[in-house]
């Protein structure tokens, strides 16, 4: 928002999201904001949708992102392609005392050139549907997989994941 007056409130746009297949993406819970430490904000949001009944059947790929946004001196700065991002990647899971634990990859964010990071969810049909939270340096979301058999069916499974908030 630009004014301190709710009357003269504008909306910018920061991003579109879509997969590298350029199918768009839904974003359906809310997004966190932290400070970036170069000025601005990290804008940081998952995306997918489990509203309809249809949605179990949807198997695009959705992402999670960590967008930088830095209009702070009321400039227009729209990141529209995914090519602005460093990708991160899960690369294994591998079990610890009996607990499955996802290792991601740790590409660094060189903020000079790009505008944040970006995590495609590999399991076909995961999505995020709940809000992300912030805990220091952390951005924490949990993933949903559901049954894709039967959309009246509860259970399904998913991951909770804990990502560095500025390079994901």
């Amino acid at each position: 928002m630009t004014s301190a007056t709710a009357d003269s409130w504008t909306a910018r746009h920061l991003f579109s999201a879509v997969n590298d297949d350029s199918v768009p993406q839904p974003i359906t819970s809310a997004p966190v904001a932290v400070r970036h430490p170069d000025g601005g904000y990290m804008v940081s949001f998952g995306t997918g949708k489990y509203l309809e009944r249809t949605d179990v059947e949807n198997i695009d790929v959705q992402t999670f992102y960590g967008i930088w946004d830095n209009r702070i001196d009321g400039s227009v700065v729209e990141v529209t392609r995914r090519d602005q991002l460093v990708e991160q990647k899960v690369l294994a899971v591998v079990p610890v005392n009996g607990y499955d634990y996802r290792i991601t990859s740790d590409n660094a964010v060189d903020y000079a050139e790009k505008r944040g990071w970006y995590m495609d969810l590999p399991t076909t049909g995961e999505r995020v549907v709940f809000n992300p939270i912030v805990r220091p340096l952390r951005t924490v979301f949990v993933t949903l997989i559901p049954i894709a058999s039967d959309p009246c069916a509860g259970g399904g499974s998913g991951w909770v994941m804990e990502l560095d908030y500025l390079s994901g």
